[in-house]
């Protein structure tokens, strides 16, 4: 007789956007596969708040808070932590632990299963790194899954419609040098189409010079991370570099072209049926991103 599907999930995950979104075809595989079940995250606020947006998730308790941090420390949980990880029929465990002590604390606490699986990853595209505890509990992984966002009928920014644009990332290596996003955001306003900069914490510097180029209207900073996901939805495009908002953007489905250098696309680029990857390295031309732009 098969094992009952559980009814409530827990899933735990650390990591920056992109690297939570690249671990959304975990939620969504678990709602696909079993519909009935709750699923609870454990993760930072900013990114988990997407899954809430789009129901993959239930709930979301942040990982840094004082309760969950008890489990990065060998000292005995407290007694409201410990009766939340009992509730849990499945916790599948994403958090980097060298040392096994999140693990102890969730196979000693959890009424069902744990299922503890390292985020460091070593070969293969970091989805199907994620992805493989369900294939191990029978789920019929594919290998083609890719992050999928859908934040309701209403998520798109009425009459936007624009090409947008990120100009930085969390690291300066990744970033395709301003002067270019620059001219390719004059080339966009050429073609007739509108061109709005999103600019986060890592874009502060960049934006005197990108209002002065294109006005304060074209610029958008500082907005949470479901705002900045609605304003998307309603954009035509997107281009970036290697970044967490560049997942964003293919998680939406927007027509995307991520800049990617140096770090692997192999391993870390967005995947998704409206996505071209191109290397930072071989120079691309502000032509060639136009084309793609326009083809996607």
């Amino acid at each position: 007789m098969p094992p009952l599907p559980p009814k409530r999930i827990l899933v735990l995950r650390g990591g920056a956007i992109g690297d939570f979104i690249l671990t959304l075809p975990v939620l969504q595989l678990l709602r696909q596969h079993w519909p009935g079940a709750t699923i609870d995250l454990i993760a930072h606020p900013a990114a988990g708040r997407l899954a809430l947006a789009g129901n993959l998730a239930n709930a979301l308790k942040p990982v840094d808070n004082a309760a969950c941090a008890a489990l990065f420390t060998t000292a005995p949980i407290g007694v409201e932590l410990r009766t939340y990880l009992e509730r849990f029929d499945l916790i599948i465990d994403y958090l980097h632990d060298p040392d096994g002590i999140v693990a102890r604390h969730l196979d000693e606490n959890c009424r069902g299963r744990a299922i503890h699986h390292t985020p460091l990853v070593t070969s293969g595209h970091a989805i199907d790194h994620f992805l493989a505890p369900l294939a191990g509990l029978g789920l019929p992984v594919t290998g083609r899954e890719y992050p999928q966002l859908a934040l309701g009928p209403n998520r798109a920014a009425p009459g936007q419609a624009a090409i947008a644009i990120q100009p930085g990332s969390g690291s300066r290596a990744k970033n395709w040098p301003l002067d270019h996003f620059i001219r390719l955001g004059h080339a966009v306003a050429e073609t007739g189409a509108t061109v709005l900069f999103i600019c986060g914490e890592c874009e502060a510097e960049m934006i005197p010079r990108l209002e002065q180029e294109f006005g304060r209207d074209r610029v958008v900073s500082a907005l949470d991370l479901v705002k900045l996901a609605n304003l998307l939805a309603g954009c035509k495009a997107y281009v970036g570099n290697d970044s967490g908002i560049t997942h964003l953007a293919a998680a939406l489905g927007i027509p995307s072209v991520a800049i990617f250098g140096p770090s692997d696309p192999a391993t870390w680029g967005p995947r998704g049926p409206n996505v071209h990857i191109i290397s930072a390295e071989l120079a691309p031309s502000i032509a060639h991103i136009i084309s793609l732009i326009g083809r996607l």
